[in-house]
């Protein structure tokens, strides 16, 4: 568990409180041996807050590989500014991946009906290149960080006209070009609604079809 603390640290910087944990309330994640969440604060290279779940990705040894206690990555979100909302889904998220086992992968589209203000059947989008670390190397093994972003109701709806996951791909691709990236703004308008939607989604369909 301190490994794989110190390898956030090492890329993240120090947590917000230093050399402080945010603990668990939920049943499920204080089952799982050491479980709690990290805040890390605006850091050089990084413009936003990043919120983690550490715990998750527990080795896989004999002694701790024990059913719902290995998902072999971690969950982050992140936000412009330091807000409190992001740790309790954070540990939601974390409390139904443990108790239904469920696997998430990248492009994965989750639901979270209620994070963004542009209407409900809003969710989240499971990134590829956040544009911050995603794969850490410790003494202990090898662990992956997960980043999710909050995506509006058109959103998901644009990106489920493609088939599979590359409505997800294209959908990452204009939160890029937007400059909207890794952060999440529950009440930032749908790009859907935006001007030159339209052509941004179809130049980021042509660039995954090259």
């Amino acid at each position: 568990m301190e490994a794989r603390e110190d390898a956030l640290q090492s890329a993240f910087g120090p947590t917000s409180p230093p050399d402080q944990v945010i603990a668990p309330s939920h049943p499920a994640c204080l089952g799982v041996p050491g479980f709690c969440l990290l805040r890390f604060p605006r850091a050089k290279g990084r413009t936003y807050w990043l919120y983690t779940t550490h715990g998750l990705a527990q080795p896989s040894s004999a002694a701790e590989a024990k059913p719902g206690h290995h998902i072999g990555f971690e969950l982050s979100l992140a936000t412009k500014r330091s807000v409190t909302w992001p740790i309790p889904l954070l540990e939601t998220f974390a409390a139904y991946l443990i108790q239904s086992g469920r696997p998430v992968v990248v492009h994965d589209r989750l639901p979270s009906s209620d994070l963004m203000a542009d209407g409900p059947g809003g969710g989240l989008l499971v990134l590829a290149k956040p544009g911050h670390a995603t794969r850490f190397e410790t003494t202990r093994g090898t662990f992956e960080l997960l980043t999710v972003v909050g995506a509006t109701t058109g959103e998901l709806a644009a990106a489920r006209e493609l088939p599979g996951r590359t409505g997800s791909a294209v959908l990452e691709a204009v939160l890029h070009a937007s400059g909207i990236g890794c952060v999440t703004d529950r009440k930032r308008t749908c790009l859907t609604k935006t001007t030159g939607y339209r052509q941004a989604w179809r130049r980021a369909v042509e660039a995954l079809a090259d």
